[in-house]
């Protein structure tokens, strides 16, 4: 079981300052970083000058490493962004990609689509662009027609949070069962028994495998029937507010509720206020992803931070690789990269009322 850390964001994993820190301090997009930092000209004067003074406040370098990855080869990578899915999540896995492509060079196609088909499609368009690889986020690294239309397109690809190795391609993940056991395990060290659970969204891998690890941790600790206070909801802030009061109104309530991700925790930390719960007197809650809404609410929120920026890096950096070994006509072998998780205790959970 990982150990709880301090909370505190830190600016990266690697402790130096990111393309995002600098587009944030300058007052510009990612992408408009990552033209100035590769010399496009395109970029005005001015907001050229203001990227250029944001890089020598912070000191920023671009990943050397990845430059020399990248070699003299310029690749071009697409992603489709699925609007249904978690924006905070994958704004995140975004940013650490954007950063890890301007450092190596390449160049990057964005599309946001509504449903799998419209990835499809999306992908299509991709490939007649001439894009060489292709990220796939979730919930579309579990979509079974997007992965037999890439294996029979023969380019690159890297699946991000896929519950199962893909078949051909790379992939980065966490183990989301593990992580949801550990969360679940420290609720009950608290003395909570009557532990609510929010599924996320079942297009998502990561949903049902977190609610596993729940279920497994539970069965470990004798508590019987623990699907008893099982809600669905669907990563997003409103359908918490639902489950919140589906399982909050109950007459035997749980004393603490692990929901799926930030965003539902957050759900349910303004249902209980709206009703005059205190939290976490009343109430412990609990989520999962570590996304900025976990220090913007009161009191902050216990979770579990996934390094989200770093895996996005990472896919790219794979997916680099991979797309040069097929240009270069060598076989590409896919692996499967587990982050690390941690628990964050923060002011949402406590010991349940006597």
């Amino acid at each position: 079981m990982h150990q709880p850390t301090e909370s505190g964001r830190k600016r990266s994993a690697k402790g130096g300052a990111t393309a995002r820190d600098v587009a944030v301090l300058a007052g510009v997009s990612p992408m408009t970083v990552s033209r100035v930092v590769n010399g496009d000209t395109r970029v005005r004067p001015d907001r050229r000058a203001s990227v250029e003074a944001a890089i020598a406040q912070l000191g920023y370098q671009p990943n050397l490493a990845a430059r020399a990855l990248a070699g003299t080869e310029t690749f071009r990578i697409g992603m489709p962004f699925p609007l249904s899915s978690g924006k905070a999540y994958l704004s995140e896995l975004l940013m650490g990609g954007l950063d890890q492509i301007g450092a190596s060079g390449h160049q990057f196609m964005l599309k946001t689509c509504e449903t799998p088909d419209g990835a499809r499609e999306l992908i299509a368009t991709f490939i007649a662009a001439g894009v060489q690889g292709v990220i796939l986020p979730p919930p579309l690294c579990a979509h079974a027609g997007l992965i037999e239309d890439l294996q029979r397109w023969g380019g690159a690809a890297v699946a991000i949070g896929p519950g199962c190795p893909v078949a051909d391609y790379s992939s980065v993940v966490v183990d989301n069962r593990e992580a949801a056991r550990a969360m679940t395990r420290f609720l009950l060290s608290l003395g909570h028994r009557r532990i609510g659970f929010i599924h996320g969204d079942a297009r998502h891998p990561s949903a049902e495998l977190r609610h596993q690890g729940f279920l497994e941790a539970m069965r470990e600790a004798g508590v019987g029937e623990p699907d008893r206070w099982l809600a669905h909801g669907a990563f997003d802030f409103q359908s918490g507010l639902v489950a919140a009061e589906s399982l909050l109104t109950m007459k035997d309530r749980p004393t603490a509720i692990f929901a799926a991700n930030d965003a539902t925790a957050a759900a349910v930390v303004a249902y209980a206020h709206r009703v005059g719960m205190h939290i976490p007197d009343a109430l412990s809650v609990a989520g999962f992803d570590d996304m900025p809404i976990a220090t913007n609410i009161w009191p902050m929120l216990t979770t579990i931070r996934q390094p989200v920026a770093d895996m996005g890096r990472e896919a790219i950096d794979l997916l680099v690789a991979a797309m040069r070994a097929k240009s270069e006509g060598r076989p590409v072998k896919p692996v499967r990269r587990v982050f690390e998780h941690s628990l964050i205790p923060r002011g949402s959970c406590a010991a349940p009322a006597v």
